[in-house]
């Protein structure tokens, strides 16, 4: 299986996730150093599962408008999930049209998921985060997340 050449079915890779100390520097420096544009830097509180435990999560990102793949800058607010010590390249994230049956075949496959979004009543959970043992984490990202990513991008993420 080549997860950046065809991944499995079901599952497409979308964006590559870095973590850093300071958003808006991280965004001038690839901006100066590679062209890079950005959506709009947004501020969210997530309520999290991380390994078995609720937490609240704030963190600042954005994505590049360039792509796919995109680059997600995340920048930990809060002192939870993306914290200091994850500096560098974290996670690569993967669309999935089966959020549930993705994450049965992550853990399957010896990759388990520590940390799940919690959504609010009556709303579609929309990520989890998996480990491999080497650093980076995969993302699955529910599609019901995809309309406020194009929104935020300002176009469709269909490729041409």
């Amino acid at each position: 299986m080549s997860w950046f050449g065809t991944p499995p079915e079901g599952l497409d890779m979308y964006h590559v996730g870095i973590v850093v100390p300071d958003a808006r520097a991280a965004m001038q420096q690839y901006s100066d150093a590679l062209g890079f544009t950005w959506t709009e830097l947004g501020d969210s509180t997530l309520d999290v599962v991380v390994d078995g435990r609720a937490r609240e999560a704030r963190i600042a990102a954005t994505y590049s408008r360039e792509g796919p793949p995109y680059l997600e800058i995340v920048q930990e607010l809060s002192g939870g999930v993306w914290a200091a010590g994850a500096l560098a390249l974290n996670h690569v994230g993967m669309w999935t049209d089966d959020l549930e049956g993705s994450v049965r075949r992550l853990e399957a496959a010896g990759l388990p998921g520590r940390v799940r979004h919690v959504p609010a009543d009556g709303q579609e959970e929309l990520f989890s985060y998996h480990e491999t043992g080497t650093g980076t984490w995969w993302e699955l990202v529910s599609t019901a997340f995809r309309p406020r990513l194009e929104a935020r991008l300002g176009r469709s993420l269909e490729q041409p």
